[in-house]
């Protein structure tokens, strides 16, 4: 066995790889970024619906990591309550 396990990769998606996690037995898990996924298959002229077969078909048996952009949008209003201070 080498000193490194070999990881299973999407050549069609390398633009995508993030880096990878390791599993519970140290093998090595890609992670790959979702949006660069579809922003790359909707330029070669997928519909959503082609691209999740193109995608579920790819990664079939494989262990792979997607990361999803992270949509968070914290709505803050400013009031005129007071405010709690701390001083030193």
């Amino acid at each position: 066995m080498s000193e490194y396990e070999e990881i299973i990769l999407l050549d069609e998606m390398n633009d995508a790889l993030l880096g990878c996690v390791y599993g519970e037995q140290g093998n090595p898990i890609p992670c790959y970024s979702s949006e660069k996924v579809w922003q790359r298959l909707e330029a070669d002229g997928f519909s959503a619906d082609e691209a999740d077969d193109f995608i579920e078909e790819l990664t079939v048996g494989m262990p792979i990591v997607w990361i999803h952009p992270l949509e968070l949008r914290p709505e803050f209003e400013p009031d005129r309550r007071p405010h709690l201070r701390l001083v030193h």
